[in-house]
């Protein structure tokens, strides 16, 4: 039996990548989420798992894959990277931010253009209007054990990961201390002009924000945040540029974004978990009804809700969603379980407020 050994290679392991031998003679960069043990001989097997059986990743292995994206850029090239190293099969990325990424596929499916094999994206009223365009082709991935919510819209698409969505901070600008340590705290009148915020309508990570603001901080904490006369930005990234810059002292922020900030680029940013709630949302992953590449893209699916998929989204600061996998630790602080009861995430009985939530922003906001 063929047994090739790899150790993660994520940017985030900087200078502790390291070469190794591996049982095939090929090298391997040591990473957060250890060692996996690939076998190759009959299918595609990761630490013990199936992946994809033999007939499945033989035409597989001589396949490449175009992927859309609206998951933050730093994360998806990460586990692309990975991905490719355990799989051996490459993927070319287009990352957009979730609006503007359903306005292109929209564009092309009308087109009959769509040229992506899978597309991937927070906010589940786009991906549920792609099921009503027919943009997706049905795929159900091995069950995980006690998982729910996994399989959507009759196996259109799947949830596969869990951001989280928290504030962070200019570590030159804002001392630990000095930091707010609740969402409640930014409304605090010494942060007016020192404050951002990706603009409310970009995706599913503002949606909930938007929504957990409305919900569970009350109807007036969005015009008490417009209050303080915030910089608005396209998105989080974006938005975290500027506080790395010291161009704003604070922002809404993802911890995955700031951790990759502050190891890659030795970013002076900090994020916050906030005794008020940390905000989680839903991507989601499918394959195009278009796609000339379906063995390689079902391959690609198996690996996002394997064991080894999942504990790589942990290993970039997000929330996995296999009950087995424990919570991420970010830069050194571990976040809330998501049954902690200091974590919020969106329900489905929530989506039908969103759009009124996203008018709510815009006027306040003056967007």
């Amino acid at each position: 039996m063929k047994s090739t050994k790899r150790m993660v290679g994520l940017a985030l392991t900087l200078a502790m990548t390291v070469a190794v031998a591996a049982c095939g003679g090929e090298q391997g960069s040591s990473g957060i989420v250890g060692e996996a043990e690939i076998e190759t001989a009959n299918g595609l097997v990761i630490n013990g798992e199936e992946i994809a059986p033999a007939e499945l990743f033989e035409t597989a292995k001589g396949q490449s894959l175009q992927l859309y994206s609206g998951y933050p850029e730093a994360n998806e090239k990460e586990f692309l990277k990975q991905f490719t190293a355990d799989t051996g099969i490459e993927v070319s990325l287009v990352r957009l931010q979730p609006n503007r990424l359903s306005e292109r596929v929209l564009s092309e499916v009308g087109a009959g253009q769509l040229a992506a094999d899978v597309l991937r994206t927070s906010d589940f009223r786009i991906v549920d209007s792609w099921s009503d365009a027919g943009v997706w082709q049905k795929y159900e991935t091995p069950p995980i054990e006690g998982a729910t919510e996994i399989s959507l819209n009759d196996g259109d698409f799947t949830r596969t990961l869990a951001p989280a969505y928290s504030f962070g901070y200019n570590t030159n600008l804002v001392t630990a201390e000095e930091a707010p340590k609740s969402w409640a705290d930014l409304t605090d009148p010494k942060w007016k002009g020192r404050i951002g915020i990706a603009q409310g309508g970009g995706g599913g990570g503002t949606a909930a924000i938007n929504r957990f603001w409305e919900s569970q901080m009350g109807p007036d904490y969005m015009g008490k945040y417009a209050a303080h006369e915030p910089t608005i930005y396209e998105g989080v990234g974006p938005e975290l540029t500027a506080i790395a810059r010291g161009e704003i002292a604070v922002g809404t922020a993802t911890p995955a974004g700031v951790a990759i900030a502050a190891i890659n680029d030795q970013a002076p940013v900090m994020f916050v978990v906030p005794e008020d709630g940390m905000v989680t949302f839903d991507v989601y992953t499918g394959i195009t009804s278009t796609t000339k590449n379906l063995e390689a893209a079902k391959v690609f699916l198996n690996y996002n809700m394997s064991k080894r998929g999942q504990e790589i989204f942990v290993s970039l600061g997000d929330y996995s969603v296999d009950p087995a996998v424990e919570p991420p630790t970010v830069l050194d602080v571990q976040m809330p379980a998501l049954d902690s009861g200091n974590v919020y995430r969106p329900s489905v009985a929530d989506i039908e407020h969103m759009d009124a939530d996203v008018r709510k922003w815009t006027e306040l906001f003056g967007y």
